[in-house]
């Protein structure tokens, strides 16, 4: 999901004209990047008219969190804590000035190697952002944030039982108003647990 930012209310030139403008992040993959991979994309910024800045940064952030609850009736109590994964900030563009016009900023990050992969649940979740940033002096500094997802590897050289055969059974009885079937029973075996 491509977020825009469209400026109303912020003076952009000197002559206090009012303007809009485009303003996003994109990502060359953002669903599919594994941990200790660069991290590639372009911020893009489409401008009616010239537009002084000091500089255009993009920053990399990552957060878990998690929620619980403790105790029980009139004890029960809602914790929660959170940690911060990854913060990281580049320069993209040094001003003064970007002119009127399609301008693609492109970036690469390094992502480290240690990262959780991305995951959100009832009661927790490990996300990712970058944020890109318009640092003007004396104003307002727009910002747009965009999501990415990070995989973890698995070595599994390392999952020790992963060449063990493995085997699962199960069986369920099925009703339907007054009938009852007999249960059906599977069992499933193979030669190792992983590919």
């Amino acid at each position: 999901m491509k977020r825009k930012y469209h400026e109303h209310s912020f003076q952009i030139t000197n002559e206090s004209k009012m303007s809009d403008f485009e303003f996003e992040i994109e990502f060359l993959n953002p669903s599919n990047t594994f941990q200790g991979e660069v991290l590639e994309g372009k911020i893009i910024i489409s401008l009616d008219e010239p537009m002084t800045m000091s500089r255009v940064t993009i920053a990399f952030h990552g957060n878990a969190s998690v929620s619980w609850v403790e105790g029980t009736g009139k004890e029960k109590q809602r914790r929660k804590d959170e940690e911060t994964l990854l913060k990281e900030e580049i320069t993209v563009f040094n001003g003064p000035e970007l002119g009127i016009g399609l301008h693609d900023l492109p970036f690469t990050f390094p992502l480290p190697t240690d990262l959780p992969s991305s995951f959100e649940g009832s009661n927790g979740s490990i996300l990712y952002y970058a944020e890109a940033v318009i640092v003007r002096s004396w104003r307002r500094d727009p910002s747009v944030r965009e999501g990415f997802t990070v995989n973890a590897r698995l070595d599994l050289n390392k999952v020790l039982d992963c060449k063990l055969p493995g085997e699962a059974r199960d069986s369920k009885m099925f009703c339907c108003l007054w009938c009852k079937s007999g249960p059906l029973s599977a069992f499933i075996t193979t030669d190792r647990q992983c590919l």
